[in-house]
C-alpha cells in the first residue's frame, strides 16, 4: 500500500488547482456540476443533486486496452516498467554543445506551453500576463530561436536522401517496435527470443522539428516519450527530457533476422516458421512443470540495431523481414 498525496488550492470563481504525486490537473464547477481535467490527460464530468449524495461521473480520454491473454500490458504501462535509457551520456565529445542547445530550446517550449495554461484564468488578474508571456516565448522558439543546420554537399545529400526512403519503408509493416535496452528479453532453449515488453514505433516520418532550421526535411523515429532524429551527419535521440547526439562516424546500424516467440497478436505481415511453449525444454518439447504454458507460434521478424562506440544499443523490430532489408547498414566510418 502506497502513500497517496493530494492538495487543492481554490481560486475562486469555482476554479481549482489540483496538485498530486502524479502532476497537476484543473477543475471548474457549481453546485450540481464540475469539469475535471486530470493530471493524466482525463476529461471528468460530475453531474450531481446537492444535498442528497447523489452523483453521476462521466470519463473520456481513457485508453482502450486489448489483451490477447494475461501478458499483454497496455504501451503506457510497458513504458513505466522499462529502464530509463540514459541518452546523455551516449553524446559524442564534439556534439555536447548542440546537445545543450536542442535542450534549452525544449526548455523554453515547455515553459511557453506552461504558461499558455493561464489562459483557462483570463478572468483573474493575476494570470493575465502569463499568457502573453508564453506566446513570446512561442515566438522566439519557433522563429528566431531556431538552430540552423550546415546544407550538406550534393554527394552527402543524395546519400542522407536515399537513407531515408530505406527508412520509410518501415511505416508499411504491420507491427514496429523498439525492444527494451535490457533485462527484459530473453532466449529460450529452443533458441527463439521472447520480448515480454516492447514500445510500439508511432511512425516513420520526414518532419523537421520546431528548434531546427534547414532546407531538409529530417528523418524522425518517433517513439511514446521519444523520438530518433537522423541529420546527415549526426543522430539526436531524445528520450523523456534527455539529450543525447551522437556523430554519425561513430555509429553501426546493422540488419538482422530474429525468431521471436510471439505471445501477443501476430501482425498480419508476420512470417510464421513453427510453434513452441512459453516455457519448452531444450529437446522442444513444452517444459511440464508449468501449469500455464500456452503454445506461442514462433515469428521471423526483422531487428535493426543502432550500436555506438560509446556504447548505446537500441534494437528497433519489424515483423515484416523483407522492410528491414531495406534500411541501409552502416559500420563506423571513424
Amino acid at each position: 500500500m502506497g502513500f497517496r498525496v493530494r492538495r487543492s488550492i481554490k481560486l475562486g470563481g469555482g476554479v481549482r488547482i489540483n496538485f498530486s504525486k502524479s502532476g497537476i490537473g484543473y477543475s471548474w464547477g457549481v453546485p450540481g456540476y464540475r469539469i475535471t481535467k486530470t493530471s493524466r490527460g482525463k476529461i471528468r464530468k460530475t453531474y450531481s443533486i446537492p444535498g442528497t449524495g447523489i452523483s453521476y461521473v462521466e470519463e473520456s480520454g481513457r485508453r482502450s486496452r486489448k489483451s490477447v491473454n494475461s501478458r499483454v500490458e497496455s504501451s503506457e504501462n510497458m513504458i513505466a516498467d522499462i529502464p530509463m535509457i540514459e541518452v546523455e551520456k551516449y553524446t559524442s565529445a564534439d556534439c555536447k554543445e548542440f546537445a545543450r542547445q536542442i535542450s534549452k530550446r525544449m526548455k523554453l517550449n515547455r515553459l511557453a506551453n506552461i504558461l499558455l495554461l493561464g489562459l483557462i484564468f483570463l478572468w483573474i488578474p493575476a494570470f493575465f500576463i502569463l499568457p502573453f508571456i508564453g506566446i513570446c516565448l512561442k515566438i522566439y522558439v519557433r522563429r528566431f530561436g531556431r538552430i540552423q543546420l550546415d546544407d550538406p554537399d550534393e554527394k552527402q545529400k543524395k546519400r542522407y536522401i536515399r537513407e531515408c526512403e530505406g527508412w520509410l519503408w518501415l511505416n508499411r509493416a504491420k507491427g514496429c517496435w523498439l525492444l527494451p535496452p535490457s533485462g527484459v528479453s530473453s532466449r529460450a532453449n529452443d533458441g527463439t527470443t521472447h520480448n515480454d515488453q516492447k514500445i510500439p514505433i508511432r511512425k516513420v516520418a520526414r518532419e523537421t522539428p520546431f528548434y531546427f532550421k534547414t532546407g531538409l526535411d529530417l528523418l524522425q523515429i518517433q517513439l511514446p516519450y521519444g523520438k530518433l532524429i537522423f541529420l546527415p551527419d549526426r543522430l539526436v535521440i531524445i528520450w523523456r527530457k534527455q539529450v543525447g547526439v551522437v556523430n554519425r562516424r561513430e555509429i553501426k546500424i546493422r540488419v538482422s533476422p530474429a525468431k521471436v516467440a510471439e505471445d501477443r497478436d501476430v501482425p498480419d505481415d508476420a512470417t510464421i516458421i513453427g510453434f513452441t511453449w512459453l516455457h519448452v525444454n531444450k529437446n522442444g518439447t513444452p517444459d511440464k512443470r508449468y501449469k500455464r504454458n500456452p503454445r506461442l507460434p514462433v515469428c521471423l521478424y526483422g531487428n535493426i540495431s543502432i550500436e555506438s562506440i560509446k556504447g548505446m544499443h537500441l534494437t528497433l523490430q519489424c515483423s515484416n523481414i523483407d522492410l528491414v532489408k531495406q534500411v541501409p547498414e552502416q559500420i563506423y566510418a571513424g
